[in-house]
C-alpha cells in the first residue's frame, strides 16, 4: 500500500486491526510512469510485483504512541497559536474602522491604539 503516513492511514489501521498484513510501497518509478501515463491499474499492479519480489518490505508507521501524541499537540498548539492571532487581529482593526463606540471600548479609556486585550502592549489593568 502506498500512502500509509497520509491519505491511506486509516485504510492501513484498519486492515491492520482486522489481522491483514500491510507492506509500505514507496513511490513508483517516476520516470517509467512518465513514459507510459499516469494509470491506477498499472501502478497497483507495480506496487504488486514490488511486494512480491522484495523490493517493497517496509512496515507502515502504527501512528500511536509517544510521538503521535506530540505530533497532535504541536498541530494543536499551531492552531490555536493562529485562531489568538486572527483575533487579535479583528480586535485591532476593529478599533481603528468600527462604530466609535466599539473603537472607544477596544481601545479604553486611555485611546491607545494597541489596547487590545492579549495583546504584547496591552495595559495591565482591566477595561
Amino acid at each position: 500500500m502506498e500512502g500509509t503516513g497520509a491519505y491511506g492511514a486509516g485504510v492501513a489501521r484498519f486492515l491492520r486491526g482486522a489481522g491483514i498484513e500491510v507492506i509500505e510501497v514507496d513511490r513508483l518509478n517516476r520516470q517509467a510512469r512518465r513514459q507510459k501515463g499516469k494509470s491506477d491499474p498499472a501502478d497497483a499492479e507495480e506496487a504488486a510485483r514490488a511486494v512480491l519480489s522484495g523490493r517493497a518490505s517496509g512496515q507502515p508507521k502504527t501512528r500511536d504512541g509517544a510521538v503521535e501524541a506530540i505530533r497532535v499537540l504541536v498541530v494543536a498548539k499551531r492552531s490555536a497559536r493562529a485562531a489568538r492571532l486572527g483575533a487579535l487581529n479583528q480586535m485591532r482593526q476593529l478599533s481603528f474602522t468600527g462604530p466609535d463606540q466599539t473603537a472607544i471600548t477596544l481601545q479604553g479609556p486611555l485611546g491607545g491604539r494597541s489596547r487590545v486585550p492579549g495583546s504584547r502592549h496591552a495595559s495591565t489593568s482591566q477595561w
